[in-house]
């Protein structure tokens, strides 16, 4: 929240107004978050498709943060199948970035519908959707974290057991400690 006027090129300013809304949505000021994400929105669908990011259009890129913030504010509001529904989407958009190193975003839509899914006590769905997300980065903490958590709500204790392990050998740097697979 520290960097008050967002940055000159319009992908920029779309990930500042998504980093500004999660930061304000995690601090309970939905219409802050609300108003940033219309400014997200607005950069996706406004920015001409000359303008790319490491090649990515606007329309994808800011789609993909738009649908996690969007699922997010559904979420905390209790409407999980919306949320569901518009994380999905986010995932489709985000299955459709072309490769590249570093990746343009350094998180996955698919950790928060799979922390939506074991929230709406879907964890086999949750499981699939972590399975996939390991498929594209393997070795991703946040979506070994979920997994594991995926895994013990169907008491599938020995396969959680092992995601348990190859988590704390993917986190074995980190000293965050996680609640769930998205932040």
């Amino acid at each position: 929240l520290a960097l008050t006027s967002p940055p000159p090129h319009a992908v920029h300013r779309g990930l500042w107004a998504f980093a500004r809304a999660y930061a304000h949505l995690r601090t309970g000021q939905r219409d802050s978050a609300n108003a940033y994400l219309a400014r997200v929105d607005s950069l996706a669908h406004y920015t001409p498709e000359t303008v790319t990011f490491r090649g990515h259009t606007p329309a994808r890129l800011l789609g993909v943060v738009g649908g996690i913030l969007r699922g997010e504010l559904l979420r905390t509001a209790r409407r999980r199948n919306e949320a569901i529904a518009v994380l999905k989407q986010a995932v489709v958009l985000e299955d459709g970035l072309t490769y590249d190193e570093p990746e343009p975003l350094p998180f996955a839509a698919r950790d928060w519908l799979g922390a939506t899914l074991l929230e709406a006590r879907r964890a086999g769905d949750a499981e699939r959707v972590y399975r996939a997300a390991l498929e594209d980065r393997p070795h991703n903490g946040w979506s070994l974290f979920g997994l594991e958590q995926a895994l013990r709500a169907q008491r599938k204790r020995t396969e959680a057991d092992q995601a348990r392990a190859a988590f704390r050998e993917a986190w074995v740097r980190s000293n965050t400690v996680l609640s769930g697979s998205n932040f």
